[in-house]
């Protein structure tokens, strides 16, 4: 129900070529896995101990096999932010899921200071990204999710400083919904701000929840309610693609690949 192109000048041998952290969430098991890369292809388990899996359940009925449910409640999902690597000038943050419900805020995944997707109380998918010593720019897509806990979406936030506007973009199921505008000095809720990394927050990724002040402490008001299948987090800027249409347009000038 998408698809996404990458770019590269080494050989691309799967999805998650460029990939930093990986939580495939299909496992038969009740503790979640969390994988870890060296930006290229190679994949490491992270110690079970840095991975928190906190009432999870397991469906058989998730987007591609199985998958792990949650119910508006504390199941939640934390790894260690010293485990992976934070992406600077670059990344995208992929995360597929369904919902059930859109009672209270649903949080699909986060880094406090950093990134974050979650469904708002309206049922517009929503995704914000901080820059370093500047505004949180926030995006929200036209696409309403429907609450049936079976219409699968797929929601990619990708980031790009060196483009001079749309430096953060929110794509559903390939679709671009929504995107900053120009790049400005002082940056805004709108604008990315100019010569700006990706803040680090330096703080755990959660799965089904949010720490809203960075303590450690996830919200109750957060808990997701539906499926979460496979989140992906990259230290490079992929490009989503409509299926119906096949075509991506790419603003970037790219280098020459030999």
């Amino acid at each position: 129900f998408y698809w996404f192109m990458m770019i590269s000048n080494e050989i691309i041998s799967s999805k998650y070529h460029s990939a930093v952290l990986h939580l495939p969430m299909n496992d038969l098991t009740t503790t979640a896995k969390a994988y870890k890369y060296d930006g290229n292809n190679s994949k490491e388990l992270i110690t079970a101990s840095e991975v928190t899996s906190t009432s999870l359940v397991i469906s058989r009925e998730g987007l591609a096999g199985n998958c792990f449910t949650f119910d508006g409640t504390a199941r939640i999902i934390i790894v260690d932010d010293g485990d992976y690597t934070q992406p600077t000038d670059a990344m995208s943050l992929v995360a597929h899921f369904t919902c059930g419900s859109v009672s209270a805020t649903r949080y699909i995944c986060s880094e406090y200071g950093s990134y974050k997707i979650w469904i708002d109380t309206s049922g517009n998918i929503n995704a914000a990204a901080t820059p370093v010593s500047g505004t949180e720019v926030v995006l929200k897509s036209s696409t309403v999710v429907v609450t049936d806990d079976e219409t699968p979406y797929c929601a990619i936030l990708t980031f790009d400083t060196s483009l001079g506007q749309g430096n953060l973009k929110l794509f559903i199921n390939g679709k671009l919904e929504d995107q900053s505008g120009i790049k400005t000095t002082n940056g805004s809720i709108n604008n990315w701000k100019t010569a700006a990394n990706l803040a680090d927050g330096s703080k755990d990724f959660y799965v089904g929840a949010y720490d809203s002040d960075g303590n450690g402490t996830h919200n109750a008001g957060t808990y997701h309610n539906g499926k979460i299948e496979e989140v992906i987090l990259y230290n490079t800027t992929i490009y989503p693609v409509v299926p119906q249409t096949g075509k991506e347009v790419i603003i970037n000038p790219m280098q020459e690949l030999t």
